[in-house]
């Protein structure tokens, strides 16, 4: 899958951000004892921010030196204070039940972080213990805000009835995708990402929905465009395979903080097939940086391209990072 999906990659899908990958990549898949704990090593350095404030975390992959970054369970005061406050703005914007529900303590190994929250029991008010991923709870958030806003609004409701897919552009290893599909079984993912990020995730979604059916450029090859009709669970193509998607097909499109690392160019074309495929009562869900500089170029979320046909339903920073815009857009 990598070897074939690397033949469909152009200079221009990387932007200085991602030219960040061992030209032998593939060594990575040598490297058995490191994938199941990628989450806390170089593999997921990059799209994991457990392991952002590990100064040589990229070094150290080009060198496929896969040794813990972090640790499985992290006592670090300021990381479970943080974790710690991210699980409880969870469970009160979304409800305790619906952040258990979708957290992911165990595939990929990831950093832990435990702490008390008091929580409204049958006996009054108790202690509870918990253990959080930061990380994690950032796409526990995003999932929950994508849920609600689908269920709350009478026209996407309808929209992704009438199609339940989403397309992410950008997936990291594969979690918020992952989530989605645990909120909203049927429920087809589709991520469109580079060749290594695709091969993360397919390791990474296979450990965590077993049994499901994961489609990659292989079975692109054998079905063709008839794939987009097929009943996979997930599905995983390169960038360029954006302009194949048929034209009034995704009910939900996503981009979470990968629009912030691309050239100017890359936004505008995304945009392009964003906006040509999405139907009348799709969703946008557009969450990057106010500003973030990627070489020479200044990336702004004001200067994105939107057409005329977006009505926004939300347009508030992300309430645990607030140098982050949470954008929610229905296609009208």
């Amino acid at each position: 899958m990598y070897a074939q999906a690397k033949k469909f990659e152009a200079r221009s899908d990387k932007s200085v951000h991602w030219n960040v990958f061992p030209s032998d990549f593939a060594r990575t898949f040598e490297h058995a004892d490191a994938w199941p704990r990628l989450l806390r090593n170089g593999i997921s350095a990059g799209f994991n921010d457990d392991t952002v404030l590990v100064p040589d975390r990229w070094e150290r992959r080009k060198k496929h030196d896969y040794g813990d970054l972090v640790p499985r369970h992290d006592d670090d005061e300021n990381y479970t204070r943080q974790t710690a406050g991210m699980f409880r703005l969870c469970a009160q914007r979304l409800k305790l039940n619906v952040v258990q529900t979708l957290l992911n303590t165990e595939t990929g190994s990831p950093r832990l972080a435990t702490f008390e929250v008091k929580v409204q029991g049958p006996n009054g008010v108790e202690a509870m213990r918990f253990s959080a991923s930061g990380h994690d709870l950032s796409l526990v958030y995003a999932c929950g805000r994508l849920i609600q806003t689908i269920r709350s609004n009478e026209k996407v409701m309808e929209r992704v009835q009438a199609n339940p897919t989403i397309v992410e552009i950008g997936g990291g290893f594969g979690e918020l995708s992952a989530k989605v599909k645990r909120a909203s079984g049927k429920m087809r993912c589709v991520i469109f990402d580079l060749p290594e990020p695709s091969a993360v995730q397919l390791y990474y979604l296979r450990s965590r929905w077993p049994g499901k059916t994961i489609y990659t450029i292989q079975d692109f090859h054998r079905r063709g465009l008839r794939i987009f009709d097929d009943p996979f669970d997930f599905l995983l193509l390169p960038p360029a395979f954006i302009k194949l998607v048929p034209a009034g097909w995704p009910s939900v499109y996503v981009n979470m903080r990968s629009f912030q690392e691309m050239r100017w160019l890359s936004v505008a074309d995304y945009f392009v097939e964003i906006q040509r495929s999405m139907p009348k009562g799709g969703l946008f869900y557009c969450v990057n940086r106010l500003l973030k500089r990627i070489g020479a170029q200044d990336i702004a979320y004001d200067r994105f391209p939107f057409d005329d046909r977006w009505r926004p339903i939300s347009t508030d920073t992300v309430p645990f990072q607030s140098h982050i815009r949470e954008g929610l857009f229905e296609r009208t």
